[in-house]
């Protein structure tokens, strides 16, 4: 899968998310999406490899995990583009 941060993205539900932070954790990839017209509406999910499909995860201690290499990726991520 070729999704990159800022890109916007339609899941199986219909809606539409913008990719707001996408982190490389033991050899897996993740992505923290926000629904374009609900911003409370989050989702963190899983690359399935060669699956070209991505899966919600809701494991709380992984996205506990996760939320601090989303943080610092999306804080490189703004000083790269300003």
């Amino acid at each position: 899968m070729d999704i990159e941060i800022k890109d916007t993205i339609t899941l199986s539900d219909k809606r539409k998310y913008l990719v707001v932070s996408k982190v490389q954790h033991q050899n897996n990839t993740y992505y923290y999406l926000v629904d374009e017209q609900e911003n409370e509406n989050v989702k963190f999910c899983l690359e399935k490899a060669g699956a070209n499909t991505l899966l919600e995860i809701n494991d709380a201690n992984l996205i506990q995990n996760l939320l601090p290499l989303f943080s610092s990726k999306t804080k490189q991520h703004l000083e790269e583009n300003n």
